[in-house]
């Protein structure tokens, strides 16, 4: 393939789009072995990694670099989570990526396809913009044609992510169980990563930098309380932008809460829906 070769070429922290996929695979065997739910979301992230690979082999991407530095991003952001395991990774694990690590552990907190959804919360709602962001910095001001590129990368990507839950979901046919599709919820929080990602790139400085950070923390873990816990129009709710979340999010839920993190709150929030008559 033409592009073939892309994916031995180093991509970030030393590791080319190869080597990522190898050690994937090797932290999936462990798991699996250990019966690790954990194991859930990391197959849905190597059935991903492995379409990026086939996608930049097929010319499927208009930037395949420029995709290979947000999936090195993205690694980078998940697996700070996880490795090593010997080590309290408390203080540079997001709230989202804690809560989808602890449903993980307990099978009698959340159902195996809800702990799946929580960590692709977190890598989509929690990781994503802040992956993207970094690369946009690196490359500020874009031009129209690698603005247009990119977006049509996001958008595969996206398509990749969600045949990967959807194939992930199907063992545990629970997949339209909030309300949802796979399909449409990870268009709308891809579509929500990028516009995220270009307000945090053009930034004044590292304080507003920081705050916008903490923001999308708040959007992820919201959006892991509607996955996990009994709430009113969480499925519609969950396909909301963020702005337009933490406007319309409950301003408690404490009864059936199944999280071990309270949802941010702040003032009263609007009825999530218009009463129906």
């Amino acid at each position: 393939m033409v592009r073939a070769f892309y994916c031995h070429l180093v991509i970030g922290d030393e590791m080319t789009l190869n080597e990522l996929r190898a050690r994937v695979a090797v932290t999936l065997e462990r798991w699996e072995v250990r019966r690790d739910r954990r194991a859930m979301f990391l197959t849905l992230y190597a059935l991903a990694t492995d379409g990026v690979h086939d996608a930049v082999c097929r010319d499927g991407f208009r930037d395949p670099l420029w995709m290979l530095r947000v999936v090195s991003h993205l690694a980078e952001h998940y697996f700070i989570t996880v490795v090593p395991e010997s080590d309290d990774l408390s203080r540079v694990t997001p709230p989202a990526w804690r809560v989808a690590h602890a449903a993980a552990a307990d099978p009698q907190q959340c159902a195996p396809a809800a702990a799946l959804l929580l960590g692709l919360n977190a890598h989509l709602s929690n990781d994503l913009p802040q992956a993207i962001a970094l690369t946009l910095r690196e490359d500020w001001p874009l031009t129209p044609g690698q603005a247009a590129g990119r977006t049509h990368d996001l958008e595969v990507l996206g398509t990749l992510l969600a045949e990967a839950a959807a194939c992930a979901l199907e063992a545990d046919r629970r997949g339209t169980a909030y309300g949802f599709c796979a399909e449409r919820i990870v268009a709308a929080w891809c579509d929500d990563a990028w516009v995220l990602a270009h307000e945090l790139a053009t930034t004044a400085n590292a304080m507003w930098w920081t705050a916008m950070c903490e923001e999308i923390e708040c959007t992820a873990l919201r959006r892991a309380h509607l996955i996990a816990c009994d709430m009113d129009h969480a499925g519609d709710l969950l396909g909301l932008a963020g702005d337009e979340l933490h406007r319309r999010f409950p301003a408690r839920h404490d009864d059936g809460c199944l999280l071990g993190i309270p949802a941010p709150t702040w003032g009263s929030a609007l009825p999530a829906f218009p009463a129906e008559h």
